[in-house]
C-alpha cells in the first residue's frame, strides 16, 4: 500500500503556523506528484524486489491529521472530516480503474467501520488505521469499500496492483535530506523542491527505496554497524559506505526501468554534489561527489549496454564490505 504523509499535516504537527486560503491545494499537488512517481517506481520494478504488496494509489487523510488551527483550512479545500477521505488517486492506479474519487469518505472495509477523528492535538491514527485496514483486505481478496459520495452510499471492489513496497513520506523541512528506515522512506520538502522535475526526483526516492528492498538497515543491523554519530568511526564507515554505494547503482536501473530519464538523474546527482559536499570534511559514510558521479556514469553505461543487447534490467549483487 503506497503511502504519502500529507505535507500540511506534517506542519501541522510539528507547530506551524495556520495557512492561509489556497494553499492546501498547492501542498496536495505536491502529495499527488510524489505519489505519481512512487506507484511508477514500484509498479516497474516488481521483478528486483523479493517482496510484493497490493498497491492502491490513492491516499487517505483525515481532518484529525491537522492541528485545531488548520482544520478549517483541511475542511474547505481538502474536503476532510472525521472520516478517513480519499485526497488523491494516481491516474491509471487500482484505486482509479475501480472508480475511487478524490472526496470520498471511507465508511468501512470489509463491513468493518472505520474510525472516526475525535478532535484533539492532530495524529496520524485514524489514516493509520484505515490503511492497515485496507491492506489487509487487499492481501486475501479485493478490499469491499463503503464510501460516502455527495451524500450517497457506494460499495467499490479495490483489488490493489502488485508492486514493491511503497510507504513514501514527505515531510517538511529546509535540510537537502532523504532517509529510509528499512519500511520508509522520507523525502523533504526542501530536497523535492531542489531536484526540480520528476525525473531528478525519481531518483531519490529510488535510491531510498533500494535501501529498503536490499534490506540494508537489517543487514547494518545484523554487522552490528552503529549509525548516527558514531555512523564515521571503524566499521560503520566502511559498511554504511558500501550500502550507499550498491543504493545508487541499485536505483539507475530502477529508473530505467520505470522510464525515467538517466541523463537528468545524473544531472541531478551533479547538482547535488555541488550543493553538498564538504570535500575533506566528509565524514567517509557516503561516496564524495566526483567518485558517486563516476559511479553514476558506469551504472547507467551498464543499464544501456544491457538493453543494446537485449538483456533484462537486473543489477548483480556487490558486495557490503569493501
Amino acid at each position: 500500500m503506497m503511502r504519502i504523509a500529507s505535507l500540511l499535516a506534517g506542519l501541522a504537527i510539528f507547530g506551524a503556523a495556520p495557512v492561509h486560503a489556497g494553499e492546501l491545494g498547492a501542498l496536495r499537488a505536491m502529495d499527488a506528484r510524489m505519489a505519481a512517481i512512487t506507484q511508477r517506481l514500484a509498479l516497474a520494478n516488481v521483478a528486483l524486489c523479493p517482496k510484493i504488496l497490493p498497491l492502491s494509489g490513492m491516499i487517505v487523510q483525515d481532518e484529525g491529521q491537522y492541528a485545531p488551527a488548520f482544520r478549517d483550512a483541511a475542511r474547505a479545500e481538502l474536503g476532510l472530516s472525521d472520516l478517513p477521505t480519499v485526497t488523491v488517486v494516481v491516474p491509471g492506479s487500482a484505486a482509479a480503474r475501480a472508480g475511487v474519487a478524490p472526496g470520498d469518505r471511507i465508511v468501512a472495509i470489509d463491513d468493518r467501520p472505520m474510525a472516526r477523528s475525535a478532535g484533539g492535538d492532530a495524529s496520524y491514527a485514524v489514516a493509520e488505521a484505515v490503511l492497515a485496514a485496507l491492506d489487509a483486505a487487499m492481501a486475501s481478496a479485493p478490499a469491499d469499500l463503503t464510501v460516502e459520495r455527495a451524500g450517497k452510499m457506494l460499495r467499490i471492489g479495490l483489488r490493489g496492483d502488485m508492486a514493491c513496497p511503497a510507504k513514501v513520506e514527505l515531510v517538511p523541512g529546509k535540510r537537502l535530506a532523504a532517509s529510509a528506515d528499512g519500511k520508509t522512506v522520507h523525502v523533504s520538502t526542501a530536497l523535492a523542491g531542489f531536484a526540480g522535475s520528476d525525473d531528478a526526483v525519481a531518483i531519490i526516492v529510488a535510491h531510498e527505496m533500494a535501501h529498503n528492498i536490499l534490506r540494508h538497515a537489517d543487514t547494518l543491523d545484523a554487522q552490528g554497524v552503529k549509525r548516527g554519530l558514531l555512523a564515521p568511526f571503524g566499521k560503520n564507515r566502511s559498511a554504511i559506505r558500501a550500502t550507499e554505494i550498491e543504493a545508487d547503482r541499485f536505483a539507475v536501473f530502477m529508473l530505467a526501468r520505470a522510464g525515467y530519464d538517466l541523463d537528468v538523474a545524473l544531472d541531478f546527482l551533479k547538482r547535488f554534489g555541488a550543493k553538498t559536499d564538504l570535500g575533506p570534511l566528509n565524514d567517509g559514510t557516503h561516496p564524495g561527489k566526483k567518485e558517486r558521479v563516476a559511479r553514476a556514469v558506469q551504472a547507467i553505461a551498464e543499464v544501456r549496454a544491457l538493453k543494446a543487447s537485449g538483456r533484462d534490467l537486473v543489477p548483480a549483487a556487490l558486495p557490503l564490505v569493501e
